[in-house]
């Protein structure tokens, strides 16, 4: 990867990252929103029912039929979250024209059909289509109403909405049910316009491209320059107070689900993060790490076990699958393994292990335009730039120390028990 380049256009923040590594060009657009209690349902939607068509694709079918005459085209979209910020997005991938033959501009003519989709929704009198909302309202209450289905997803949800009660980053991407409906066509548009006019807007083009034409082919496709643009939204970071919560669940389950949330005291954009990303894959990030080792492998207690970082808000859950009445053994022994980090008994190969899988994962996730997207929003929403060479170089150096010390600073806060 060379240097991006970078340009803001009518207050929208355009960065090329030109490569000769694929042949297909990925061009990723997010608005970075606020999660808050009273926008959060309708922000979410919103993806879905603009892509119900534009104004020059006026319905679901035609934008597919185009994305299909420009070479199979995709336009992926959905909502994403980071920490307290939102994030509706859409991602398009095209093959690079110069892998066709002749001399048509297919970039040129995606770009004309995603700025479409953006800038250009189908309104009628002012508002989105109401029997369209209708339709994608029920579609999003079935999103939103699966989690409950899937218990292990279900049961993260709940800790994290145990855990971060009064904070904005324990809300859901998707919403919630009950806000639906009350959403309207013009409420909706509402919703479209003060984001469109006052969300910051990053848009990010990854393949073998020529940043003047990418500049060009964007700068006559974008809204006017919007006025009152907000600055990117503040991360909340997570600081823990009082006791450690205990929360039980009751449902008709046959696998009880225990989940556990940590406060790590360090965030993404802090010099020592790479070490909590090393602590964590000793601890639970994978097949040689403590817990499954010694809580699935040797005491056969759970049917899964693992811990994952949020690192914008400095948290750390460990979920994990036991039958219920395991429960007081199968904590016991996840406490013994963060009390052994504690005291520095981690070996030279546990080190090792933890390592080489980090950056495996990093190696492999070079070949992915959609990871460079992603860790550019990263920097964006910490003011922290880490590339995947960058966090290679940075877990290479991360010693039993540095682990040590992060070890020490991980306060349990909250213990969630889905059973039945």
């Amino acid at each position: 990867m060379i240097t991006p380049q970078v340009r803001n256009l009518n207050g929208i923040d355009l960065m090329v990252i030109p490569t000769d590594q694929f042949k297909i060009t990925t061009i990723g657009v997010q608005f970075l929103v606020p999660l808050e209690e009273e926008t959060h349902t309708a922000n979410a939607l919103l993806p879905y029912v603009m892509m119900r068509g534009s104004e020059r694709f006026p319905t679901a079918d035609a934008i597919q039929k185009e994305l299909a005459r420009l070479y199979g085209a995709s336009l992926a979209f959905g909502v994403g979250k980071k920490g307290s910020v939102q994030l509706p997005s859409f991602t398009l991938k095209v093959v690079n024209e110069k892998f066709l033959g002749g001399n048509e501009d297919v970039f040129g003519q995606s770009v004309s059909l995603l700025s479409d989709v953006l800038f250009h929704p189908h309104f009628t009198g002012g508002a989105f289509n109401a029997e369209e909302v209708n339709k994608e309202k029920e579609q999003h209450r079935k999103r939103i109403e699966s989690l409950f289905d899937d218990k292990m997803a279900f049961a993260a949800e709940r800790c994290l909405e145990e855990m971060g009660k009064g904070y904005r980053f324990s809300l859901s991407r998707q919403g919630t049910a009950p806000q639906l409906g009350a959403i309207t066509g013009e409420s909706l548009a509402h919703t479209y316009l003060n984001m469109q006019n006052h969300c910051p807007v990053q848009v990010m083009i990854v393949g073998n491209v020529d940043p003047d034409s990418v500049f060009s082919a964007w700068q006559n496709l974008l809204p006017a320059a919007r006025s009152q643009t907000r600055i990117i939204p503040q991360l909340e970071r997570f600081a823990a107070q009082g006791d450690v919560k205990q929360v039980v669940d009751k449902q008709d389950i046959n696998q009880g689900k225990l989940n556990i949330g940590y406060q790590t005291s360090t965030t993404y954009e802090q010099e020592d993060y790479p070490a909590l990303v090393v602590y964590n894959a000793i601890l639970g990030g994978s097949a040689t790490s403590k817990l499954f080792i010694n809580v699935r492998e040797k005491a056969s207690l759970c049917y899964y076990v693992r811990s994952r970082l949020d690192g914008f808000s400095g948290l750390m859950y460990i979920q994990s699958g036991i039958e219920v009445e395991n429960f007081d053994q199968a904590k016991q022994i996840i406490d013994q393994q963060l009390e052994a980090m504690r005291k520095g008994e981690i070996s030279e190969t546990e080190m090792h292990f933890a390592k080489q899988s980090l950056l495996n994962q990093y190696r492999t996730a070079n070949d992915s335009p959609d990871t460079v997207i992603d860790l550019e929003i990263n920097s964006k929403l910490t003011g922290r730039g880490r590339t995947l060479d960058s966090l290679i170089e940075d877990v290479n150096q991360v010693t039993l120390e540095d682990v040590t010390n992060i070890a020490q600073r991980i306060k349990e806060n909250t213990v969630y028990f889905l059973r039945n």
